[in-house]
């Protein structure tokens, strides 16, 4: 980490003592130059090892398994949540349940696991003295998972119960809005945490035969980072050559969401306020313009919160983002009792940048925050795993590694370019009184 800090503390010099346009002609000058970090890729017993040395006494693991919700057919939407949380949490043959928690608790070791849209996690983060310890439980659980009934049934009510609330609270519902709606015939359409129905089908026996098929060499790879050698992590890998090789994957490629035309997706629903998001098309983690995107749609997060809450306090909080999913998007979010003006000045703005696009000091402000904010995230072993597991699985982890010449490089054009290339289109949805969701302000022209 010694290096990141040396990159912090280069850019922060810079912008105490300089003017934003000398600043950016310098980095132009004198780049700082990549930094690898000293991650290696391994192959070890069939399983692909991304490690990372690290001279903390914290080191941490994670498991991932592509596909998400690629995975499975609508009817079993939510299967895979529930089989990883009832996973984490069950035991396994050599240490069942209370002795597994026992354990974890006494070694200060902690086991976990995370579901998305294109992947699934085990994650463990431990002290370097428990490490062996702490290894042969994570092991253990991978190859021999518990699945008890009794930690079943507990998850599985919790399911239920998270359903109902997502169901109640209008930012989830209205996230679950978007992916039936807009994703519609895609992946994404099946929701991760599942629905009442599909939730109340699964059976413990089910569970069971849906890991055992998921945990598959080909599917899967495991990130460390921490202080341990490579001989180590050989012999720690070992222990899971027993996980079959599987089928050679087929590229896991998904039907595309139409953004040809703006479009308004409607539920009526008595609220305080409502609860509006507009969807963009966004480029792909890993192509030439999703840098540049990310950063159009952080600075339009910005613009949209000077307008809708500083200026006209429309909103309490207005913003916008890009999704780091293999199917990208970027969406504009705003919660109000006035939804006319308010999507009207959320297009008014895209049209504006559309028109007459950002401008060179917000894009070196930007720079600046993004890189600051960027690196201070990786200031943990857990974040650095998460990190380069995630561009592991969206493109390659070597992304990762790549992110300060990237955006360094960026230039108002090419953020410009990239705006106006996915910013056709807006499809809404809108929850709350529909009697003013007018279809001609939604549907309104971008150009």
């Amino acid at each position: 980490m010694k290096n990141i800090r040396n990159i912090l503390l280069i850019l922060f010099l810079f912008s105490c003592s300089m003017h934003a346009s000398a600043q950016d002609e310098i980095i132009k000058k004198h780049p700082v130059k990549k930094q690898d970090l000293g991650v290696k890729e391994l192959m070890l017993d069939g399983m692909k090892v991304i490690y990372k040395p690290s001279t903390k006494d914290i080191i941490s693991v994670s498991m991932f398994i592509k596909g998400g919700t690629a995975n499975y057919p609508k009817d079993q939407e939510g299967i895979e949540k529930l089989t990883m949380s009832v996973l984490a949490e069950s035991g396994s043959q050599k240490y069942p349940h209370d002795s597994y928690h026992s354990l974890l608790e006494s070694y200060g070791t902690n086991i976990g696991a995370q579901t998305g849209e294109d992947a699934s996690q085990v994650t463990m983060t431990c002290l370097k003295n428990k490490w062996n310890e702490s290894w042969d439980i994570f092991a253990d659980l991978v190859m021999h998972p518990m699945f008890d009934e009794n930690t079943f049934n507990n998850k599985k009510e919790e399911a239920l119960n998270d359903i109902k609330q997502n169901e109640s609270d209008p930012d989830s519902h209205l996230g679950n809005m978007m992916y039936n709606s807009i994703f519609s015939g895609t992946n994404y359409n099946k929701l991760i945490e599942g629905t009442e129905t599909s939730i109340k089908a699964m059976t413990q026996n089910g569970l069971k035969i849906y890991y055992s098929n998921l945990i598959r060499k080909n599917k899967a790879y495991i990130v460390v980072v921490g202080n341990v050698s490579e001989a180590d992590l050989k012999t720690k890998i070992s222990m899971l050559k027993g996980i079959p090789l599987g089928i050679a994957p087929t590229a896991l490629t998904d039907k595309h969401p139409d953004f040809s035309k703006s479009s308004l997706y409607k539920e009526e629903r008595k609220l305080a306020t409502n609860y509006i998001q507009g969807t963009m098309d966004a480029p792909s983690p890993g192509t030439p313009d999703y840098v540049a995107m990310k950063i159009a749609v952080q600075l339009l997060s910005e613009r949209l919160f000077v307008e809708i809450r500083t200026k006209r306090n429309l909103s309490y909080a207005p913003y916008a983002y890009l999704a780091g999913l293999k199917t990208s998007y970027a969406n504009m979010y705003v919660s109000t009792t006035d939804p006319v003006k308010s999507v009207q000045v959320m297009i008014d703005e895209v049209k504006k940048l559309r028109k007459e696009g950002f401008n060179e000091k917000e894009l070196v402000n930007k720079k600046e925050g993004y890189l600051t904010t960027y690196y201070m995230n990786l200031e943990t072993n857990a974040a650095l795993a998460g990190t380069l597991g995630n561009n592991e699985n969206l493109s390659t982890w070597k992304n990762s590694l790549k992110v300060l010449d990237d955006v360094q490089k960026l230039t108002v054009d090419d953020i410009n370019k990239a705006f106006k290339k996915y910013s056709n289109a807006i499809r809404w949805v809108y929850l709350g009184d529909t009697t003013l969701a007018d279809e001609k302000l939604f549907n309104q022209p971008l150009d």
